[in-house]
């Protein structure tokens, strides 16, 4: 375990709901990372995540790791938010709670940021349990991107149009480019000052308006391939599928509204349309799903 003067000057909040043991292996990853301290929030969990990481930690480093019981489910972004309150780094690292990272996958994001002072927020490479690589940069999307990608993109998942918003693969931090909020890092000051995530969004799309809002304040998005993160993807959305796609396609309608401004809001009556096909067919899928799932 890391020394006291070998410690990163940064908070890594951790978002929690029903993740089981994986949540152990993500909170020891970032003590193994050197983080000053991990905030573990908790959003009114029913199963045993909570206790079994408390139990699991190791002594030695149980003094860096602090728990925070929301007292029921407030969604990604607002339960990060409440951890940056008690945050004490000069960098918060947010993370999900299915997120192992890498030894050095912190020490290279602080050094990053470091010495790229126009840089508001930094990612690192997403790679899924089998090394897959998740497309964690990707290229705001203009309107008819969105509507070719959030519709046929449910059914011919690598369509042309859907390859061409994931396909950002350019190390060179600019303002063309969103990464995504399963894991990042930005200054404590710079979060702060933009009020962290917008918490009108339950869940999906917080980290996309929070990008933007950094490109606003006249920084730079970033992304670094070195530093690496492993996601098991959809622990705790597993669970509710359902849930989670009413989740999503809410946060669709809430971002088209606030982006969709002065002559261009004509259009929301369309997008609404659009949105509600997308969960059409979302909702089908998991139906299907869940058939095949029960027929085994």
């Amino acid at each position: 375990m890391n020394s006291p003067d070998d410690l990163l000057d940064v908070s890594a909040i951790v978002v929690n709901y029903n993740a089981g043991s994986i949540l152990t292996s993500a909170v020891e990853s970032l003590l193994v990372c050197g983080s000053r301290e991990v905030i573990v929030v908790d959003n009114d969990s029913s199963d045993d995540s909570i206790n079994h990481c408390q139990q699991t930690i190791a002594p030695s480093a149980g003094h860096r790791v602090k728990f925070l019981q929301t007292g029921s489910n407030l969604g990604y972004g607002r339960a990060a938010n409440f951890g940056a309150t008690s945050a004490l780094g000069e960098f918060v690292a947010i993370c999900n709670s299915d997120c192992i990272a890498a030894p050095d996958a912190l020490k290279l994001l602080i050094e990053f940021l470091s010495k790229h002072r126009d840089v508001g927020i930094l990612g690192p490479q997403i790679v899924d349990e089998y090394c897959n690589r998740y497309p964690s940069p990707r290229r705001f999307p203009s309107l008819w991107v969105s509507g070719v990608h959030a519709t046929l993109g449910v059914i011919f998942p690598n369509n042309r149009i859907s390859r061409y918003y994931r396909s950002v693969d350019s190390e060179v931090p600019n303002k063309a480019m969103w990464i995504s909020g399963a894991f990042f890092i930005m200054t404590r000051e710079l979060f702060q000052r933009l009020g962290g995530f917008d918490e009108g969004y339950f869940m999906y799309l917080e980290d996309v308006d929070l990008c933007q809002r950094v490109i606003q304040a006249s920084y730079k998005v970033g992304f670094l391939a070195s530093s690496k993160v492993e996601h098991h993807q959809g622990t705790s959305s597993r669970s509710r599928p359902y849930f989670a796609a009413k989740a999503h396609h809410r946060s669709l309608w809430r971002y088209s509204r606030k982006n969709l401004t002065g002559i261009r809001q004509v259009l929301l009556p369309l997008v609404a349309v659009g949105i509600a096909m997308r969960f059409l067919l979302t909702s089908s899928k998991i139906w299907v799903k869940s058939l095949r799932i029960g027929s085994r």
